[in-house]
C-alpha cells in the first residue's frame, strides 16, 4: 500500500483505512459494538477494492467474524467465513480462520461440529505424527477446543484426555495463555467429572497465575471468577466474595464490561444464597444495567431471573412473576440445553405458582420445562433439572390429596438434587414433604441436616409453617 501523497506519504485511500481502522479500535475499546461492526464493514470495502484479497482483508474478516458473535448475528458470522476461506492464503491464515469458526460453532451451539473442526485442524497442523512444533501454540488452542467440545457434551473422561494433551503442548511451546484455558478446561472437568471442587480451584489459582505472568487480565479475571463460583458452589459466600471482588478489580482496571457485569451478578449471588434479598437486588439492577448497556439479552435474562427470585421470597408475587415471564422472553431466543435460561426460568414460576397456591398453573409450568429438558443438548444438570421439575409436581400431588404419587415423585426429586450441594434447600424440601407423608423420624433429621448444611433459615421456616416439619424443629445439632 504506497502513497503518493506529497505531505504525509499516504494515499487518500490510504489516510481513509487508517482512520477507520483507529475508529474501529476506538469503538470496539468503548463497547460500541454495532458501531465497530459499521466501521469495520466500510473498512472491509475500501480494502477490498482498493488493493483486493490480501492477509489486511483477512484480518478484517477476523474482526467482523468477532463482532458477529458478541452481536449473537450467527448468520451473517458464517457468512463471513465462508467469504474468508476464499482467501486464505496459507497454513497459517487458515488455522486462524479455524479458530475463529471454532469459535463460531461453540456460540451457535454445535458442539459436535466444533470438535470436528478443531480435529481437522490438529491434522492440518501435522499433529500428532508430523513436525507441528511451529504450530505448537495453535495445536494447544485446538487441543484445547476438542477438550471444551467434549466438556459441554459430557463426554468427561475424553475432555479430561485432552485438556491434559492441550497443557502439555501450550507448556512445550511456552505459551502461558493456551496453558491457562487448558488448565482452566481441566479445572472445569474435575469439578464436574469427580465434584473435587478443592482440585478444581487448585488448578485455577495455577493458572491464574499463568495468566498474571502473560500479561493477560481477562483471562486471569475468568480464573478467580471460577474460584469464586466453585466457593459458591461450596456454600462459603465470605470467600466467594474474595474472589469475585478480585476478578471484579482487574475487569475495572481493564474497562472489560462483560467482565464487571459478571462479577457483579456473582456478587448478588452470593447475598442471594444468604438470603440477604434487598443487597442482592441491588446487584442484580446493576448488573442487569450493564448488561442491558452491553445488548446481551441473554445475561440481563438471567439476572432479571435473579431479581425475580428476590421478589419471591420478600413474598413480592406479582413483581416476581413480572421478572420471571420477562426473563423467560428474553431467553426464548437462546437453545443452550437443558440448564438454559428459559428452562430455570419455567422452573422457577413453577415454584412461584405453588407459592401462590396456583396449583394447576405449578403443574403446567413443571411439565412446560420436562419438555424443554428433554429438548436440551447438555446433560450436565439434566439429572438437578429433572429433580427440580420432579419436586414441583410432588407439590401439586400432595396438594391434590395424592400421597402415593407424590412419594414416588419425592423419591425422583431427591435422587437428582443430590447431585449438586448449591440444592441443598430444595433437598430438603423434599425430604420434610416424605416426613410429612409417611412420618418418618429419619426423613425429618435428614431434611434437618441438609438445612443447616444449607443455612437457610427462611426455608426452615417456610416449611413449618406448611406444616411440613414440626414448629419446634430447629437447626441446631
Amino acid at each position: 500500500m504506497e502513497g503518493d501523497d506529497k505531505t504525509t506519504g499516504l494515499s487518500e485511500t490510504d489516510r481513509l483505512i487508517k482512520k477507520l481502522t483507529v475508529d474501529a479500535v476506538k469503538a470496539k475499546k468503548s463497547f460500541a459494538y454495532e458501531k465497530a461492526k459499521e466501521i469495520y464493514i466500510l473498512l472491509k470495502n475500501a480494502v477490498q477494492q482498493s488493493y483486493g484479497a490480501g492477509h489486511e482483508l483477512l484480518e478484517i474478516y477476523l474482526e467482523l467474524i468477532d463482532l458477529y458473535i458478541t452481536l449473537e448475528e450467527y448468520d451473517e458470522a458464517k457468512s463471513v467465513i465462508e467469504e474468508a476461506e476464499q482467501i486464505t492464503a496459507d497454513i497459517n491464515e487458515r488455522l486462524e480462520l479455524l479458530k475463529k469458526k471454532t469459535k463460531y460453532l461453540f456460540s451457535i451451539p454445535d458442539f459436535k461440529s466444533a470438535k470436528n473442526v478443531a480435529l481437522d485442524s490438529l491434522e492440518i497442523s501435522g499433529y500428532p505424527d508430523g513436525d507441528y512444533s511451529v504450530h505448537g501454540s495453535t495445536v494447544a488452542h485446538f487441543l484445547g477446543d476438542v477438550a471444551k467440545a467434549y466438556l459441554y457434551m459430557d463426554q468427561l473422561d475424553k475432555a479430561m484426555e485432552f485438556a491434559k494433551k492441550s497443557e502439555e503442548e501450550a507448556k512445550k511451546s511456552g505459551d502461558l495463555a493456551e496453558r491457562s484455558r487448558a488448565l482452566n478446561i481441566l479445572a472445569y472437568t474435575i469439578r464436574w467429572r469427580d465434584n473435587d471442587v478443592q482440585k478444581a480451584i487448585e488448578i485455577w489459582n495455577k493458572a491464574a497465575k499463568l495468566a498474571k505472568e502473560a500479561g493477560n487480565p481477562e483471562v486471569e479475571g475468568n480464573m478467580y471468577h471460577g474460584i469464586a463460583n466453585a466457593y459458591w458452589q461450596l456454600r462459603d459466600e465470605e470467600k466467594s466474595r474474595e474472589f469475585y471482588r478480585k476478578a471484579l478489580a482487574i475487569f475495572e482496571n481493564s474497562g472489560l464490561m462483560e467482565g464487571i457485569a459478571m462479577e457483579v451478578k456473582g456478587l448478588g449471588d452470593t447475598y442471594l444464597t444468604e438470603e440477604n434479598y434487598d443487597r442482592a437486588m441491588d446487584y442484580f439492577i446493576r448488573a442487569k444495567e450493564l448488561y442491558n448497556m452491553l445488548n446481551d439479552r441473554k445475561n440481563e435474562a438471567v439476572v432479571r431471573m435473579h431479581i425475580g427470585l428476590c421478589h419471591m421470597n420478600l413474598g413480592d408475587f406479582r413483581l416476581a412473576q413480572e421478572e420471571f415471564l420477562e426473563a423467560k422472553s428474553l431467553a426464548s431466543f437462546y437453545k443452550k440445553g437443558s440448564d438454559s435460561v428459559r428452562t430455570s426460568s419455567i422452573i422457577n414460576l413453577a415454584e412461584l405458582y405453588d407459592r401462590m397456591g396456583m396449583y394447576d398453573m405449578e403443574e403446567k409450568m413443571a411439565l412446560e420445562a420436562m419438555e424443554e429438558i428433554e429438548k436440551g443438548m447438555q446433560v450436565r444438570e439434566r439429572d438437578v433439572d429433572i429433580g427440580t421439575v420432579k419436586l414441583s409436581l410432588a407439590r401439586v400431588e400432595m396438594a391434590r390429596k395424592n400421597p402415593d404419587k407424590a412419594k414416588a415423585l419425592l423419591a425422583e426429586a431427591i435422587e437428582g438434587l443430590k447431585k449438586d450441594r448449591y440444592y441443598l434447600d430444595l433437598l430438603a424440601e423434599a425430604h420434610a414433604r416424605m416426613y410429612a407423608i409417611t412420618g418418618e423420624d429419619e426423613e425429618m433429621v435428614t431434611a434437618l441436616k441438609y438445612l443447616r448444611e444449607s443455612g437457610s433459615q427462611m426455608t426452615l421456616e417456610r416449611l413449618k409453617k406448611s406444616g411440613l416439619l414440626p414448629e419446634d424443629a430447629t437447626m441446631e445439632d
